[in-house]
């Protein structure tokens, strides 16, 4: 494990309240993945077990929801603070959130891998985080109303 794919997990909003141990185990289920200019991470209705969190770049998100009971539109975010989190498909239905990614300059970031958070507590604890902060950005967006129904129903069938 490298000393900034740890100083990157610690700097996360997502993973900075984790006890040190438990990054370990996220750290160990990491990897770092370097951007070209223009590169995709990933395409909408692309499935992927990796969350993805930014050590230094630009990355241009497109956040496409399906018409629903609560959400609904399309959002263009660009992330550029390190520590900034993206990738979610592991947890939310493609039919309802569809995202992509694109890198606008050299971009570094760590890919941690779900399917190999092996303690069922770590991994609910990551999920619920990730969960919450992409409700964060719909709301930010004006996707989502503020309210913890529509938090609680990201997940499910439209």
């Amino acid at each position: 494990m490298t000393h900034s794919l740890m100083r990157t997990l610690c700097l996360s909003p997502l993973l900075a309240p984790l006890e040190e141990s438990e990054l370990r185990q996220v750290a160990a289920a990491s990897r770092n993945r370097r951007l070209a200019p223009g590169e995709l991470l990933f395409a909408h209705g692309q499935q992927d077990r990796h969350f993805y969190i930014l050590q230094r770049g630009r990355i241009a998100l497109q956040l496409r929801m399906s018409p629903g009971r609560r959400c609904q539109g399309k959002v263009r975010i660009v992330l550029d603070r390190p520590g900034q989190t993206l990738g979610w498909s592991a947890l939310v239905r493609a039919e309802r959130i569809s995202a992509s990614a694109r890198a606008l300059e050299a971009t570094s970031l760590v890919a941690v891998d779900l399917g190999r958070l092996t303690q069922a507590e770590l991994f609910v604890k990551v999920c619920r985080r990730l969960v919450q902060q992409l409700y964060g950005l719909l709301q930010g967006a004006g996707i989502c109303p503020p309210d913890l129904q529509t938090l609680l129903a990201l997940g499910l069938p439209g």
